[in-house]
């Protein structure tokens, strides 16, 4: 995923040459009462300025695609400095910002978070590290444990006892919560390991899960990576069609869908077959492909807009960015946990040829529990 809703803001950074030194200009768009900052390196080089222009390019399409939506969004650049910043953070709570979304880096984070925080300000920051979350800010993300503890409820209620588990080197974080869903289910990991990520486990690897007690085994690797995994398996001696393949959210692609191996896996997931909407209205209003950096912005401006529309100007306050029955986003619904960081409504999938079959019934809200 990459960018999502956008919007009719024209936001012009200008580099002005000062004393040697590049200045960004701070930009706005809109009139509304309800003021968001978006504290972004969007003149930084790389993956953060990559990063930082579909954020801005995702909150320009909620703000256009959302009718009279009072709001007024100021677009502080910081170049990628933590001490630009915590500049642009004080310039846009001193110009009345009541809602910030960033900065990206994580020393920013917690500096904005000290300067935000006393004056009541919440954040909504789309950083990669959930630990990031703190009193007053809001990770913006997908989970994965969420997702591993969902698969497995669902593979262990149609009688998988016995897992295994093929990793990419980059889900460090993925054994400890599949190993702590399986064992609290009544099940055994039995097998799990690892490879360079994005690459075709090498078969004497794939060649460990070829034996008759393996029930089920867990696939994890970057979007469009695991038919790999999947074929590597297959090729020595796996028998797909008793084993059977579960993953993430990371299934989810047009090559996992034609990779013969992954056919029949299953995998949870958010609502991302509603994407494909959202990403040809993207394609259309910037000429790109979306990515999760975009979903999340556009979720977090139409967050800010549906908070106003029914609360008026009582402000963004933690009980209402808290609420627990949550918010409609792009790829459904999703809320905030009492630890800020966010829970998604989630349903279980099967990979066939053409699309994504849902096999569970997918909450459009969450209870008031």
């Amino acid at each position: 995923m990459n960018q999502t809703w956008r919007a009719l803001v024209t936001v012009v950074i200008a580099l002005a040459v000062m004393g040697g030194r590049a200045r960004a200009e701070t930009t706005s768009t809109g009139k509304g009462h309800v003021k968001v900052a978006l504290v972004l390196s969007i003149s930084a080089e790389g993956a953060l300025g990559k990063a930082a222009r579909s954020i801005k390019q995702g909150a320009e399409m909620a703000f256009a695609e959302w009718k009279d939506p009072d709001l007024h969004l100021m677009i502080e650049d910081d170049g990628g400095k933590s001490a630009d910043a915590d500049r642009a953070v004080r310039r846009a709570l001193d110009e009345g910002a009541q809602m910030i979304l960033g900065p990206q880096l994580p020393e920013a984070i917690r500096n904005a978070a000290e300067i935000a925080g006393p004056r009541g300000v919440p954040m909504i920051v789309f950083s990669t590290d959930p630990m990031i979350a703190t009193p007053g800010v809001y990770w913006l993300a997908n989970r994965p444990v969420p997702e591993v503890e969902k698969i497995v409820d669902f593979a262990i209620s149609r009688g998988k006892r016995v897992f295994g588990a093929l990793l990419s080197d980059k889900q460090g974080a993925v054994e400890a919560v599949l190993r702590g869903a399986i064992e609290r289910r009544g099940g055994t990991l039995t097998v799990v390991e690892r490879y360079p990520a994005g690459a075709e486990p090498a078969r004497e690897i794939a060649e460990k899960f070829a034996i008759d007690s393996i029930e089920a085994i867990l696939l994890s690797d970057s979007t469009g990576a695991v038919g790999k995994a999947a074929r590597s398996l297959k090729s020595a001696g796996v028998d797909l069609q008793r084993v059977q393949l579960i993953g993430t959210g990371d299934w989810f692609s047009g090559d996992n869908f034609t990779e013969p191996a992954l056919q029949g896996g299953w995998y949870a997931s958010p609502d991302f077959t509603s994407l494909v909407f959202f990403a040809s209205r993207y394609r259309e209003r910037f000429g790109e492909v979306i990515d999760a950096y975009a979903v999340m912005a556009y979720d977090a401006v139409s967050l800010a807009v549906a908070v106003h529309k029914s609360e008026g100007f009582r402000g963004f306050t933690a009980d209402l960015l808290s609420t627990a029955s949550g918010f409609k986003g792009t790829i459904g619904a999703f809320r905030f946990r009492s630890d800020r960081t966010t829970e998604r409504a989630l349903g279980v999938y099967r990979v066939t040829p053409s699309k994504a079959e849902l096999l569970t019934p997918l909450p459009d809200g969450f209870s008031s529990q």
